[in-house]
């Protein structure tokens, strides 16, 4: 039997409509399996190694030992990227398990032919073939707990790269350690909202750093004064276009992880 024919018969048993969307999936030109200096399966993509061209076990071995000092494997562990496996057997060995994620059908369906990744299979689940969007709206709990990437995929895919950013970033606001620009209307409602939100986000442990722009309230009150519409419609415009380029000057002046402003 076949490496494929025994995964894909792992695969059923888990997830029988991935299994059977790999049975009809054609390997891609773009991913080129070959075998490594010792005598593995490795790939590329394009001028990337998905894996080492020379041992791909010892560096999955590696990688795999920083992710044990990091995580528990009492805890689910999710994984961008799948690549051939080599690095989620390691993990496997060390008893995690818990989700994979991997855009690439195509790539999926190389790394069931490649090798024998029963073990993975059996203590993974796979999320396949789901752009990186969705799996933020509809997926994202998958992103929330303990994440880790696979180096190599997320270079190669800037969608796979968002979701281990989303994690990170998911990671930080938890704990509290976000630095966030916080662009308050020039008045309105909205503007008492604003500063309750300040409130609350110092009091999850987040550091606010506020735009009042409601500073601004008296020179929107003066453009009032012109006579013409055309003038005052000038005046407004130049004024928040003043605004906006104020907005970016603080942002690269404070280099804030997350920018806060009412719609407009």
């Amino acid at each position: 039997m076949s490496h494929f024919e025994k995964n894909i018969a792992a695969l059923h048993r888990r997830n029988p409509p991935l299994a059977t969307c790999l049975e009809a999936t054609a390997q891609a030109g773009d991913i080129h399996v070959s075998e490594a200096r010792s005598g593995e399966t490795t790939a590329r993509n394009g001028d990337v190694w998905l894996h080492s061209p020379y041992n791909p076990t010892r560096e999955a071995q590696e990688w795999a030992r920083v992710q044990a000092e990091r995580f528990s494997p009492d805890a689910p562990l999710t994984v961008v990227g799948f690549g051939l496996g080599h690095h989620l057997r390691e993990l496997a060995t060390l008893g995690f398990g818990g989700t994979v994620i991997e855009k690439s059908l195509a790539l999926l369906r190389a790394a069931l032919e490649a090798s024998d990744l029963v073990p993975v299979l059996e203590r993974f689940e796979l999320v396949a073939g789901i752009p990186a969007d969705l799996i933020r709206r509809r997926h994202n709990h998958l992103l929330r707990g303990n994440t880790t990437a696979h180096p190599a995929t997320v270079r190669i895919s800037p969608d796979m790269a968002t979701l281990a950013q989303y994690a990170d970033g998911y990671d930080l606001a938890v704990r509290g350690g976000l630095k966030i620009l916080l662009v308050n209307p020039i008045y309105g409602g909205s503007l008492p909202a604003a500063h309750h939100a300040a409130r609350a986000l110092r009091a999850l442990g987040h550091q606010v750093i506020p735009f009042e722009s409601e500073r601004l309230a008296a020179a929107m009150d003066f453009g009032k004064e012109f006579i013409f519409n055309q003038s005052r419609r000038a005046f407004h415009a130049g004024l928040t276009s003043l605004l906006s380029q104020a907005v970016e000057l603080r942002a690269r002046e404070t280099r804030p992880d997350m920018i806060l402003a009412p719609r407009p």
